[in-house]
Order: C-alpha cells, then sequence, then structure tokens
C-alpha cells in the first residue's frame, strides 16, 4: 500500500470521483462481515502513456480491479465478488452501476491470474468453485442494483 510501486497515473475524475465510491464501498463491506480480503490491480491492456516529472515514459492501465472475498459477520460463509474499472467510462461517482460487477471466475478470465488461490483448501473444490462462480448481484450483502 505505502509505495511507490502502488501507484499508477489516473485520471483526477476517476480517482476522485468512482474510485473514491468503491474505497468507501470496501470500507463497508469490511465492518460488515469477519475477514474482507481485498486485491486490487490495474489490467494494461491500453496503449496509452504519459510521461512522468523525470521525462520517463510510463504506461497507463486501461482497466482497475478488485477482488473481494468476505468471510463471516453479515456475509454468513464466504461470498465474493470482482470488479472492473474503465478509468475513461466510469469516472463519477455514479458510475458503479456502469461499472463491470462481476464473478471472480470472470475476474481471473481477464486479468489472467488466480485470486484467492488458498480457499480450495479451506472449503473444499466444489465450494471453491461455487464462491468464484457466484453473481455478486445475488447477495444483497455486496448491496448492488
Amino acid at each position: 500500500t505505502y509505495y511507490c510501486t502502488n501507484a499508477t497515473p489516473q485520471l483526477d475524475e476517476f480517482n476522485q470521483g468512482l474510485w473514491v465510491e468503491v474505497e468507501g464501498r470496501v470500507r463497508a463491506y469490511s465492518s460488515k462481515c469477519d475477514t474482507l480480503y481485498v486485491v486490487t490491480g490495474c489490467i494494461m491492456d491500453g496503449n496509452d502513456y504519459t510521461t512522468d516529472r523525470s521525462g520517463n515514459i510510463c504506461p497507463i492501465p486501461g482497466h482497475y480491479y478488485k477482488a473481494l472475498l468476505a468471510r463471516g459477520g453479515r456475509a454468513g460463509g464466504w461470498l465474493a465478488a470482482g470488479f472492473i474499472f474503465d478509468p475513461v467510462r466510469d469516472r463519477n461517482k455514479k458510475a458503479l452501476e456502469q461499472a463491470m460487477i462481476c464473478t471472480i471466475d470472470s475476474l481471473e478470465e481477464a486479468t489472467g491470474l488466480d485470486f484467492f488461490p488458498n480457499l480450495a483448501g479451506i472449503v473444499g473444490e466444489e465450494q471453491y468453485a461455487a464462491i468464484e462462480a457466484a453473481n455478486p448481484y445475488s447477495n444483497t450483502f455486496w448491496g448492488l442494483k
């Protein structure tokens, strides 16, 4: 969290709009469950670049994502949700409805990453597959419309 490697160029409207809204929701989710795992990152799928103050060329991510895994509390057992954001399209706070809210399986496909790989050893392969395939809209815990 507190390293320079945790920084990417972002449009002000995205960073101060939807991203602020999402960070607030993540804090709210954390108060509703016993444990909340959060993985945040970017997808380098764009061809946009900028130049930093030192003259170095920096790639601009095409998308940002969050993978959330909640356990206990109002979440009950285990719940998971994936979010993919387009920083150009999803600029304002009301754009969460426009963001791609998806299963962890879909997010893994989009990023090429395996989120929460140790969960299978905790809950078993069948339940693990169900958690990662569950539509976040199907559970009121996430507060999605």
